[in-house]
């Protein structure tokens, strides 16, 4: 492996030799992808990119790294997968038998952890600037951080187009584990490889797939013809950037969650659902509550350590049967409960299903809504947390403002992820419809409403009402911009 000199970065050039080679179309979840991709292409968007990264185990030298560099994008048919959309727009992908990845060594500067870390940060950064090349660029990019001449650290890029969250956990675990092993003197290859996007794309393609396919899609159908045209009213041009982004980092929101769904035994997404729903509600004025839920569609032994891009989203109401946040509580959880057994199908099938409904009624819906929790998977929250605790976290909690881009589709998009311990919310809005201040307000809400809902019944007379929550965060009139 020869090294080179560009532009200031030494690079190596890994060359490897798969076990097999094959071209598939891609699946329904990286069809998802690759059509939002392409949709922001030519700018550069944030999402497109995700991050794995290990530390070096002990004692190993440059050229062991490399080689368990190898050993990955053997093991794993994604990491060596060209995409290319043919005349007639479909995109097939090919897994390479053989290539070579170039790998980018970068010092420290300096033998400290901090160091380290700070190069790994501005290397991440770096292999995330520019949108991969997936005709003629393998969709992984690898660096690894040097302390003195010794390996440090390992950074890769993973492309969205073959991978989600869980995808580069499962990707940096793994990268971590070959190192260890190799460390240790082991050389077995490791367990069998999980399930990589072109062997989901087959099994889409069976008939057990084109089942699910159809139960999928009819669900699709049912949710979109109850769909309102838009939750909000006329967009009203404000200043640039159109879109905005802010975030709350909250320890609070943990704690109360988890003694919340004791209390309405249910799980943390659904309630995390019910809150948005219901301040959704005060920002809309209406009771019915219209979302695209991001489904992770990871739920069956098939799919749960499975390598690539799986989410999609589901249309779903959300109508409860009265004002009391109970039944939001219910409907949220049955509603989510239904899209997310139904979350995988056909993206270009289900897009003519919009196209048909939009043809019926003689204008475009709005479909940019969407809730993405992917926080609660990995969630632990106990439920005995007293409300004295849960406000004195509260003191720490942070809102910040994340920038704004006047390039995107969305009207309201709530993530939700983090460690078990600590919840961010990020919200980008259109603030055309939803205002600057209403796009803070919601977030704050979303706290302060989880922290009324632990005061005792008895002093106000029984179970909340969402009217009186969505007083509680500020946010009871429907809102266009202004």
């Amino acid at each position: 492996m020869g090294a080179q000199a560009e532009q200031g970065a030494v690079r190596v050039a890994v060359s490897f030799a798969g076990p097999r080679g094959r071209t598939t179309r891609l699946a329904w979840g990286q069809q998802t992808t690759w059509d939002d991709i392409q949709f922001f292409l030519p700018e550069v968007k944030y999402f497109s990119f995700l991050r794995a990264a290990a530390p070096v185990a002990e004692g190993m030298d440059l050229d062991g790294v490399l080689d368990c560099v190898r050993d990955l994008l053997v093991r794993h048919d994604c990491l060596r997968t060209t995409i290319v959309t043919e005349p007639d727009g479909s995109v097939l992908q090919t897994v390479r038998e053989r290539g070579e990845l170039p790998v980018e060594l970068v010092h420290a500067g300096s033998d400290t952890d901090e160091a380290v870390e700070a190069q790994a940060v501005a290397v991440w950064n770096r292999l995330r600037s520019r949108n991969f090349d997936h005709a003629n660029e393998f969709p992984v990019r690898c660096a690894v951080v040097l302390r003195d001449a010794s390996p440090a650290r390992v950074v890769l890029c993973l492309s969205h187009a073959v991978a989600d969250w869980q995808t580069a956990r499962l990707v940096g675990r793994e990268m971590a584990d070959i190192m260890a092993s190799r460390s240790a003197g082991r050389t077995d290859s490791g367990p069998v490889p999980p399930p990589g996007p072109a062997d989901l794309a087959q099994y889409e393609a069976s008939p057990q797939g084109q089942q699910l396919n159809a139960a999928a899609l009819e669900h699709y159908r049912e949710q979109l013809s109850r769909f309102p045209s838009t939750m909000f009213g006329t967009p009203v041009p404000v200043a640039s950037p159109r879109y905005l982004g802010a975030g709350l980092e909250s320890s609070a929101v943990p704690l109360a969650l988890g003694v919340l769904g004791a209390r309405y035994r249910t799980g943390t997404s659904a309630l995390l659902l019910a809150v948005t729903a219901a301040l959704l509600g005060g920002l809309t004025g209406d009771r019915r509550c219209a979302l695209m839920l991001l489904s992770g569609n990871r739920t069956t032994v098939g799919t749960r350590q499975a390598l690539g891009s799986l989410g999609q989203t589901v249309p779903t109401i959300i109508e409860p049967a009265s004002d009391s946040f109970a039944d939001l509580v219910e409907a949220a959880s049955s509603s989510s409960l239904r899209a997310y057994r139904r979350g995988r199908f056909d993206p270009r099938a289900a897009a003519s299903l919009v196209a048909e409904e939009e043809r019926l009624r003689g204008h475009r819906l709005d479909l940019g809504c969407r809730f993405n929790d992917m926080w609660s998977p990995g969630a632990s929250a106990p439920s005995d947390t007293s409300l004295d605790q849960i406000r004195e976290a509260a003191a720490t909690t942070r809102f910040t403002w994340t920038g704004g881009t006047d390039a995107d589709k969305i009207t309201f998009f709530l993530d939700v992820f983090g460690p078990a311990q600590t919840a961010t919310l990020h919200l980008l809005a259109d603030s055309h419809r939803i205002p600057e201040e209403s796009i803070r307000g919601f977030l704050l809400g979303v706290e302060a409403v989880l922290l009324d809902l632990l005061k005792p019944f008895e002093p106000r007379g029984g179970e909340p009402t969402v009217t009186e929550l969505q007083a509680v965060a500020g946010l009871t009139a429907p809102c266009t911009a202004e």
